[in-house]
């Protein structure tokens, strides 16, 4: 009955988001199919970007508020779909083109009188409990900006001044326009074509050409000796990815009923038959269906597939196959293995990001945790609403609740297959980190640099074998492609470089977990309090901003851009944005093994939670409890749903956040207390 009422609830808050605002069937709906009052809303809502090609998709500019031109067509396109239009694209010299300023969402004063009795009676929540939670949630979202702003301003002043000194000069970046311009026809009339524009050729809006998309890529590599075998290659176009995740990770393929059918309470008995994984089968899920790579296993060799089933190794002799001499000199053994992700932009050379998944130095047990480590990777070309991001959580929730509250059992609470849930720390840091840009380019006076591809923000979990075992997860940037324009003064007015000391600060500020924290940020930090010197090098066409201490952390500089990113070589990647966290043993914070329970299952997790616990068999037994009483009953979408109600939204989406959120902690407070007999 409690999980049924919040599911009401869920789906009361998710019909009353203003749907217009980040759905372009809504929308277009909304304006009755009005060509003209469509063309208008583009050309009066859509603020103009630079970069070329599709990027963003109709419901990336809509959600964004900011597109090129192409994104801005497809726009208007879909908001007329049913005039049959096409997209057109054309030329006009670059100083002849229009600008488009759009038009920022206006602020909403959410704690008037009004706002909050209608609010309180659609949700049936108490008036004056809501407002409370409003007042507290203002005052806690204050102080997180405050010490954001301490972080990133301390960082600014003491990276731009070891450049200064080193006497590195500021690039100057001469950002070539582009000529390229797009419109929608319909019939033989034109909307949006900019005046003098020559036309060159047209589109169906679904038959986009290859070379006007951007795309990104996603391989997993793997090296045995020498020799390199790709095991992953999928390819997506950005514009269908936008504001999702994707989430790549390797799944055991020996024997994958042996963890879900291991019915042992003791933790020791689950850590070791995930440590027993042999054979490996990379996944990618979040991309529409779900894509699996080859099989392979800890010699590096790849395994045939038949019939759908992964075959066994074919003997011991085949260990040594293929080697030089007749295959006895040496036995083979996966040596690396790697993630690529590669963004390709029309008229552009794709750029690669690499990280690693198999750590330096691993072995024995490690390799094989290694290797089961999960990665969740946000797509952001452009910045996330409030309204768009809030509305997934909801549909997320939803679905696994619903699964939950279908299948469980009085005996058997533990649900092993439902949806996957989204990472509400990935939408947590893009609306921070939209809204931390814009306050940047605000304070320096400045639009904020030009996009230049899709920011990836990664959220990595990793185990790490010892006594007691521990979890290692953290936000590692991927990109964050920036450019500025002009020469600026100096480095600390590089509106690039300052984007990525906000970027690098916020992996810190973001997430609140307990525990020891390692990114750039707070190496830099000490280094500062002890009034350390920061050194500058430059090697070749690289430039690095070394901040003392251990681990080796660095500001890595583009000297063309300007645009920087902060890397330490701990916790996963040799080139990872990341800091390290151990994930505490509490009861109520099974939630954060949620994601990694997706891999594995409930149960595993549980018994790595109970780890560090002074009582690990009874704290395992609570935590497979909880987590389907969690499930059904209790936590939402953690920092969506509490967060929306900082960010730039509906007043209903950020009131209705507040109370989803109270609703949600206290009812799973009740039911896990009245389960678990008050312990």
């Amino acid at each position: 009955a409690r999980g049924e009422k919040n599911l009401e609830r869920l789906r009361e808050l998710r019909s009353a988001l203003p749907r217009a605002e980040f759905d372009p069937a809504a929308l277009a709906q909304a304006l009755g199919g009005d060509p003209a009052k469509a063309a208008e809303f583009v050309r009066t809502r859509i603020a103009g970007e630079s970069y070329r090609g599709f990027m963003k998709g109709a419901q990336g500019a809509l959600v964004s508020r900011r597109a090129g031109w192409a994104d801005r067509a497809l726009l208007l396109a879909t908001l007329v779909a049913d005039k049959n239009p096409k997209l057109v694209k054309g030329a006009l010299a670059p100083e002849k083109q229009p600008a488009f300023a759009g038009m920022s969402r206006p602020d909403v004063e959410i704690l008037d009188d009004k706002t909050l009795a209608g609010v309180a009676g659609r949700l049936k929540v108490d008036r004056a409990r809501l407002e409370k939670k409003a007042i507290e949630s203002a005052a806690a979202a204050r102080t997180a900006h405050d010490e954001a702003w301490t972080r990133i301003q301390r960082d600014l002043d003491a990276v731009s001044t070891a450049l200064q000194s080193a006497g590195v000069a500021v690039p100057e970046v001469a950002v070539a326009p582009s000529d390229e311009v797009w419109w929608v026809r319909i019939g033989d009339k034109d909307l949006e074509r900019p005046a003098g524009a020559e036309e060159r050729s047209v589109h169906e809006p679904a038959g986009l050409a290859a070379e006007d998309v951007h795309r990104l890529s996603i391989r997993m590599k793997i090296r045995q000796g020498e020799a390199e075998t790709p095991v992953l290659d999928a390819t997506f176009r950005t514009m269908d990815l936008f504001g999702r995740v994707l989430t790549i990770s390797n799944v055991a393929g020996d024997d994958p009923h042996r963890l879900n059918t291991l019915q042992s309470r003791k933790p020791k008995d689950h850590l070791d038959a995930l440590a027993a994984v042999g054979v490996f089968v990379p996944l990618l899920n979040g991309g529409g269906k779900p894509v699996t790579g080859h099989p392979f296993d800890l010699t590096g060799s790849r395994r045939e597939v038949q019939n759908g089933v992964i075959q066994k190794a074919r003997g011991a002799l085949a260990l040594f196959d293929d080697l030089p001499g007749g295959g006895a000199e040496k036995k083979k053994e996966l040596t690396a293995a790697w993630l690529e992700v590669e963004r390709a932009a029309p008229g552009a050379e794709p750029v690669v990001s690499r990280r690693e998944i198999l750590q330096k130095g691993s072995k024995g047990r490690q390799r094989v945790f290694d290797l089961l480590s999960t990665r969740e990777i946000l797509v952001l070309p452009g910045d996330l609403g409030a309204d768009f991001s809030l509305d997934l959580a909801l549909e997320s929730e939803i679905a696994v609740k619903e699964a939950v509250l279908h299948k469980i059992q009085p005996k058997a609470l533990v649900v092993e297959k439902r949806p996957a849930r989204l990472n509400a720390r990935l939408y947590a840091f893009a609306l921070v980190r939209a809204a931390a840009q814009r306050e940047l380019a605000a304070r320096m006076k400045s639009p904020g640099p030009a996009t230049s591809g899709a920011a990836l923000v990664s959220f990595v979990t990793r185990i790490v074998e010892g006594k007691p075992l521990k979890i290692r997860a953290g936000f590692d940037l991927l990109s964050n492609p920036a450019e500025g324009s002009g020469k600026p003064a100096s480095w600390k007015e590089s509106g690039a470089f300052a984007a990525g000391i906000v970027d690098t600060a916020l992996e810190r500020e973001v997430h609140k977990a307990k525990g020891a924290h390692a990114n750039t940020s707070v190496q830099l930090e000490q280094a500062v309090a002890g009034k350390v010197a920061l050194a500058v090098e430059k090697d070749g066409g690289r430039l690095r901003v070394i901040v003392p201490g251990k681990p080796a952390s660095w500001y890595e500089v583009d000297p063309r851009t300007g645009g920087c990113l902060g890397y330490v070589e701990e916790g996963g990647g040799q080139d990872m944005a990341e800091y390290a966290i151990l994930l505490a043993d509490k009861l109520e914070e099974v939630r954060e093994w949620q994601a990694h329970a997706e891999l594995l299952n409930s149960v595993l997790d549980c018994a790595m939670n109970a780890m560090d616990s002074g009582d690990a068999e009874a704290s395992f037994g609570h935590c497979i409890a909880g987590v389907a009483i969690g499930e059904a009953f209790g936590w939402a979408a953690g920092g969506i749903i509490g967060g929306a109600a900082e960010a730039a939204g509906s007043p209903f989406a950020r009131l209705g956040g507040m109370a989803l959120e109270d609703w949600m902690n206290d009812t799973f407070s009740d039911a896990l207390d009245g389960a678990m007999g008050g312990r």
